[in-house]
C-alpha cells in the first residue's frame, strides 16, 4: 500500500472533522495553528505558544488545526504531498468561510515544522480575493528554496518564519529522510536557513519576498526567555510572549 494511501487511511476522519466550518469570533481576530508532526491528544507544542500568545496580549481567538494522521511523528512528517495538501484544503475553507462571515476580522495562520507545509499549502488554495493578515513559520522543514509566489499573493502583512542553524531535528533528521514539501535537500532547510526566492525567479518576484517575507534568526539573547536554538524552543510560552505575539497584528484592509 502506498504511503500516501496508508496515511488517508489514520487520516480520514481527521480531514472531516478539520473541515467543518468555523463560527468563532470576538472581534479581535482569529488564529489558526498547525502543530508538529507527532502533535495530537498527549503532545501538544502549541500549548506553551498559546499561553505566550495570551501572556503577550493577543485577545483573539486560537484554533488548533489537527491536520496530523495519528499514527505518529515519522509518518506525520513523512505524508505523502497529496495527503498533506488534502487537509490543507479543510484549513482554506476555515479561511475563506471566516472572512466571508467576518470581513473585516484579522485572520493569523502558524505553523511548527512539518504544520508549515499545511499552513502554506492551504494559502496556495484560496480564492484570488481572499488573504490572511500575517504568517508565522516556526522551525519549518519546508526546503529553504520552496516556491512562496502563490502564498504570498494571498497574505495582506508578512509571513515570519523563525529560524535556528542550532536546531538538531532539523539538522540531522530531517536532512536526512527529508523535507515536508517532499524534498531531498539536506541542510537547504527554512527552519535553518530562511526563505529565498528560486533560482531564476523574475525581479518581480523577487521583489515579493523583499516586501512580504521576513527571515528571522536565533540570537543568543532569545535563550533567557527559553529558546535555546533547539526544534520546539521556539514554542516558549516566555519567548512567544517577548517576540512573537506583537507580530500578530492587522494589516490594512485593501492591502492586496
Amino acid at each position: 500500500m502506498k504511503l500516501d494511501r496508508l496515511v488517508l487511511v489514520f487520516g480520514a476522519g481527521l480531514v472531516l472533522v478539520s473541515g467543518c466550518a468555523s463560527t468563532s469570533h470576538n472581534g479581535h481576530g482569529i488564529l489558526y495553528g498547525c502543530d508538529g508532526s507527532g502533535a495530537g491528544v498527549v503532545i501538544r507544542w502549541g500549548r506553551s505558544a498559546n499561553k505566550g500568545l495570551r501572556d503577550g496580549g493577543y485577545k483573539g481567538i486560537i484554533q488548533s488545526y489537527r491536520w496530523q494522521t495519528g499514527a505518529g511523528f515519522a509518518v506525520d512528517h513523512m505524508s505523502g504531498q497529496n495527503y498533506k495538501r488534502r487537509v490543507a484544503k479543510g484549513l482554506a475553507r476555515k479561511v475563506v468561510d471566516h472572512r466571508t462571515r467576518f470581513p473585516d476580522d484579522p485572520i493569523y495562520l502558524a505553523g511548527l515544522s512539518a504544520g508549515c507545509a499545511v499552513v502554506l499549502y492551504a494559502l496556495e488554495e484560496l480564492p484570488q480575493n481572499v488573504a490572511v493578515d500575517q504568517v508565522l513559520l516556526l522551525s519549518s522543514s519546508v526546503s529553504a528554496d520552496y516556491d512562496l509566489s502563490e502564498a504570498l499573493r494571498h497574505v495582506d502583512g508578512k509571513l515570519y518564519a523563525l529560524t535556528s542553524q542550532k536546531d538538531a531535528v532539523l539538522n540531522q533528521l530531517v536532512s536526512t529522510v527529508g523535507t515536508a514539501d517532499g524534498k531531498s535537500a539536506g541542510t537547504d532547510i527554512s527552519g535553518l536557513r530562511g526563505f529565498r526566492a528560486p533560482p531564476g525567479t523574475s525581479a518581480g518576484l523577487q521583489e515579493l519576498y523583499r516586501t512580504k517575507v521576513s527571515n528571522i534568526a536565533w540570537r543568543q539573547e532569545f535563550a533567557q526567555y527559553g529558546h535555546r536554538g533547539g526544534h520546539t524552543d521556539v514554542t516558549s510560552s516566555r519567548f512567544v510572549e517577548r517576540y512573537i505575539a506583537a507580530l500578530l497584528v492587522a494589516a490594512p484592509r485593501g492591502a492586496r
